[in-house]
């Protein structure tokens, strides 16, 4: 099976469609701003406004749309927000369950699964 597109239309998609496939195939895998154009047969101008309007639609949701570098190559990648999880009341009652609260400072991981034994 191929992951080319047979025949591609010549109408160019609405908004709406373009927002929700730019969305589809960045969380899928790696794309850059060129890779989005050409799997979507659109122009980069337009990926580009597409990546606007979507970075738009993700923060109203929690979201964020960043770019990312590894070496000399880079991709867009949807993640949360970190701020979400700030005042979980689930979070926030790690620890509370053994009958002892977090102590100050000590991250969610730690009361989770203990302190990390040093490397033998």
């Amino acid at each position: 099976m191929s992951t080319r597109v047979a025949k591609r239309k010549d109408v160019t998609p609405t908004e709406g469609e373009l927002v929700r496939n730019l969305r589809l195939h960045i969380r899928c895998r790696p794309h850059t701003t060129d890779s989005l154009a050409r799997k979507l047969g659109v122009s980069t101008a337009t990926v580009a406004r597409g990546l606007a309007t979507l970075r738009r639609l993700l923060s109203e949701r929690g979201e964020s749309l960043v770019s990312i570098k590894e070496a000399t190559v880079w991709h867009y990648q949807i993640r949360e927000r970190e701020d979400v999880w700030e005042n979980d009341p689930l979070l926030a009652a790690v620890g509370t369950v053994r009958g002892t609260k977090r102590a100050a400072g000590e991250s969610v991981d730690d009361a989770l699964y203990g302190k990390a034994r040093p490397a033998r």
